[in-house]
């Protein structure tokens, strides 16, 4: 019996069977989330990588919830990088501080169905 997880991958790349354990598969995904304490990560390795632009602006959703407000410069600086990066982006699912907690706003604003 599959898991749901193996259902929803397998479903969203288009795989003729059933993806298994261990298996590499590349999903189209609906969204992609990062908040205010993993985004500046992601940033990162997205420039390592060399990338320029992300594939949908549409579909990244950051919201800040972890560290809100910043409690020392060294997260306001963070915090900055980040309100950066999606302008330059133009990400049009920006949630700065006292939008909500992350995991109730990706549902909450229709992100999750």
């Amino acid at each position: 019996m599959a898991t749901i997880s193996q259902k929803i991958l397998s479903r969203a790349s288009g795989y003729d069977g059933m993806a298994e354990p261990g298996e590499i598969v590349e999903a189209e995904i609906d969204y992609a989330m990062s908040h205010d304490g993993t985004s500046v990560l992601a940033i990162r390795s997205f420039r390592e990588m060399g990338s320029e632009r992300v594939w949908d602006p549409d579909r990244v959703v950051v919201p800040y919830d972890h560290i809100v407000p910043a409690n020392n410069e060294t997260a306001a600086d963070l915090q900055r990088e980040v309100r950066n990066w999606a302008r330059e982006q133009n990400i049009s699912h920006f949630f700065d501080c006292g939008t909500g907690v992350c995991h109730q706003v990706f549902p909450e604003q229709g992100f999750a169905l």
